[in-house]
């Protein structure tokens, strides 16, 4: 050892720590400073909705709770010190905390990434967390049967109640299908009528403020390609507008969407596909009456037609009292469901806003489905086909003419190797007949109520 060498040895060996070599972990951030710098800076969250973490800036009192000095005039995060306010984390964000914790530590900007997007941060639902925060319900008042009366629809009280027995059914649906994995609301709420009476805003109106980012709408229903799919996961309330402009095959893929209940899809910039739970209900809009083309039937629509609406601008909707009466409900066990008897109701209910089918029109007019054990005929389809076919202005293939009789209760049958139907043949006598009848009995279409309030009160339970 040199002179010079040994000469700085005794003075490193006198000023001890001065001239000691830091090791790694007092330069450089750790998981853990990581944690413990996020943890005195901010609140985190991953929200489950839309698979985003967002943070929030605590407020002064909060501060306090955490035993830290509240920041004073011009502090890192300034832009983002808003109360009670939740932001999306970005890059600007992320940057900003290591430029503060890089004053303590040297700190990659990825790191703190990895550390947000992992099981450090606490997992976040809105729509079970706005159900859990409600005040209860006192079970006195009716605030879903107060939400019914602002639509005024057709067809007298009859019809109003039958409205309201729908609504509270499908607002409990939603609930359910916010809370319950396995359950998917698979009924559509349609109002029906003349444009600018507040149809679509009334719908947007029935999604609690907080909630808003949660609502979707739309004028097309397209291919169910990525980003549809992925709108069955990341909304609680999905609105179809002019849903009589969406084409037969756009209604079956509709069809498939209300009812999926998981889906599997991968994120934008995510590595891998990911199973992700069904949570949004529909509802929708229609100024034609006749818009249900459905040859499969309609249990999956509840259609009315609206008279007026009480402008949601000047009468806001009551989120809190609608939304508690809901889980309420839900937690006694109410059938959100429809049940087979309520179903019949609704189908029937619904007959005067399916689309017109001249090939059913065609076949009740020469054949009637049989009762038990009535005599009846076989008739071959393609006689079927022969009798009504020329008719028709299109063309009748025989798929079409089988879903037709499969809708209208036929039962397909085969004899002597060919297939048709049991059915019972009118005579040029009843066809006249049954004209004559149904002149008699025709109303026009907006005073027909089909349903009596009656049926309505036995079929549906405890509706008040």
């Amino acid at each position: 050892m040199t002179k010079n060498e040994q000469k700085e040895h005794k003075q490193r060996s006198a000023q001890g720590d001065a001239f000691h070599k830091k090791n790694w972990r007092e330069v450089r951030a750790t998981e853990e400073d990581i944690q413990n710098f996020l943890m005195s800076t901010l609140y985190l969250r991953h929200n489950v909705i839309t698979g985003k973490d967002e943070f929030r800036v605590p407020e002064i009192s909060e501060y306090a709770a955490m035993g830290i000095k509240y920041p004073t005039g011009k502090t890192p995060l300034e832009e983002w010190r808003l109360p009670g306010q939740w932001f999306e984390i970005s890059d600007r964000v992320v940057n900003s905390l290591c430029s503060m914790l890089s004053k303590q530590k040297d700190v990659n900007p990825k790191k703190i990434w990895q550390v947000i997007d992992s099981d450090f941060v606490p997992l976040y639902n809105p729509l079970k967390a706005y159900l859990a925060r409600l005040p209860p319900w006192d079970e006195t008042t009716n605030p879903i049967f107060s939400l019914a009366m602002d639509v005024q629809v057709k067809g007298g009280t009859d019809e109003q109640l039958l409205f309201y027995a729908c609504l509270r059914k499908w607002l409990v649906g939603v609930v359910a299908g916010w809370l319950e994995e396995k359950v998917v609301n698979e009924e559509v709420l349609v109002l029906v009528g003349e444009q600018g009476i507040y149809k679509t805003r009334w719908l947007e109106s029935l999604i609690p403020p907080e909630l808003s980012a949660y609502f979707h709408s739309t004028s097309t229903f397209g291919k169910m390609d990525k980003d549809e799919v992925l709108k069955l996961s990341s909304f609680g309330l999905i609105c179809l507008d002019e849903i009589d402009a969406l084409k037969t095959e756009a209604m079956s893929r509709l069809k498939w969407a209300v009812t999926t209940k998981a889906t599997d899809a991968r994120k934008p910039y995510a590595h891998n596909s990911e199973r992700r739970v069904h949570i949004a209900s529909y509802c929708g809009t229609s100024n034609n009456l006749q818009f249900i083309d459905d040859d499969t039937g309609t249990r999956r629509w509840l259609p009315f037609e609206v008279e007026s609406i009480r402008s949601p601008y000047e009468y806001p909707i009551h989120h809190e009292e609608i939304f508690a009466q809901a889980y309420a409900l839900y937690l006694q066990g109410f059938h959100y469901w429809f049940e087979k008897k309520e179903m019949d109701v609704v189908q029937l209910h619904n007959k005067r806003f399916e689309v017109s089918k001249p090939e059913r029109e065609l076949v009740s007019k020469f054949y009637r489905v049989p009762a038990k054990n009535e005599p009846c005929v076989f008739v071959s389809a393609s006689e079927i086909m022969q009798t009504i076919g020329g008719l028709l202005i299109h063309r009748l293939t025989p798929n079409k003419l089988g879903r037709a009789m499969k809708a209208m209760g036929f039962v397909s049958v085969r004899s002597r190797g060919e297939r048709g139907y049991n059915v019972v043949a009118y005579s040029g006598a009843d066809i006249d007949l049954n004209r004559t009848l149904m002149a008699q009995e025709a109303k026009p279409e907006d005073e027909v109520s089909v349903i009596s309030g009656e049926t309505i009160f036995d079929t549906f339970d405890a509706l008040f």
